[in-house]
């Protein structure tokens, strides 16, 4: 393990193997350790995880793995999702500056080139009786050029999405990410600013999807995302909100 000081961040750990950047950020918080803005990041995890419980596959040293500690006392627990968009907003960004392709957020959090995943983030929220401290984990498919054929039409990376050659530094990335996640901190201040810009930058708004439930398979429009974190859609004639989890989304 080695520690990194920064002027910005209190303090970065780089493991070179862990179960799961969140599940180590979890435990310092549960041993009070924790501190605004530590960041975590791994060479290699051997149980990375994703939305749904996936699994999530990644190359030992090719890619981003990154977790971050952000206190939140005081902040209002009922606007969760307003942080969820700010968050997928400022990897986003960090996406474009980088690779200098369009990247768009699937809802609720996952980073798409094209019709590929790039990337994803799990956010993890600790409360008791108040909102205390959430764990942001980003994984981003950096170097990382092949996948197993389960994912081969479905994943994609920086390396294979860039026009040159580019040997990105996974430390220096994650110092710009961290940097970018405490200016993200004030999204208090512009919570509507922040929905409109998630709703902008949504993958297939105004297109029509797949959502599977069960055996059951239906094409419906998306409209947007609400603050709440609630998917609006359009099935046929009718308008409806979809909670996260409800149905799984075919791409």
């Amino acid at each position: 393990m080695q520690e990194s000081q920064g002027t910005t961040l209190p303090r970065m750990v780089i493991l070179d193997d862990i179960d799961s950047t969140n599940l180590y950020a979890m435990r310092l918080i549960q041993a009070n350790m924790a501190e605004h803005g530590l960041v975590v990041l791994a060479k290699h995890q051997t149980a990375g995880r994703g939305q749904r419980g996936k699994h999530w596959q990644s190359l030992p040293g090719e890619n981003l793995l990154f977790s971050m500690v952000v206190e939140t006392k005081g902040w209002p627990l009922q606007q969760q999702f307003i942080w969820n968009m700010a968050v997928a907003l400022a990897c986003r960004e960090l996406v474009e500056k980088e690779v200098a392709v369009r990247c768009k957020i699937k809802w609720p959090n996952d980073l798409f080139i094209g019709d590929k995943k790039a990337g994803g983030i799990l956010i993890e929220n600790v409360v008791r009786g108040e909102w205390n401290w959430t764990v942001v984990g980003v994984g981003m498919n950096i170097l990382q050029r092949s996948f197993d054929e389960e994912l081969l039409h479905k994943a994609t990376s920086w390396a294979n999405e860039h026009s040159g050659k580019v040997a990105w530094d996974l430390e220096g990335l994650a110092i710009k990410l961290g940097k970018k996640l405490i200016d993200a901190s004030d999204w208090q201040n512009r919570p509507k600013e922040i929905c409109v810009d998630y709703n902008k930058h949504l993958y297939r708004l105004g297109e029509e999807i797949t959502l599977k439930n069960g055996e059951f398979i239906e094409r419906v429009r998306v409209l947007g995302v609400d603050d709440y974190g609630l998917i609006q859609i359009k099935r046929g004639e009718i308008l409806e909100s979809l909670v996260h989890g409800s149905s799984e989304w075919i791409v």
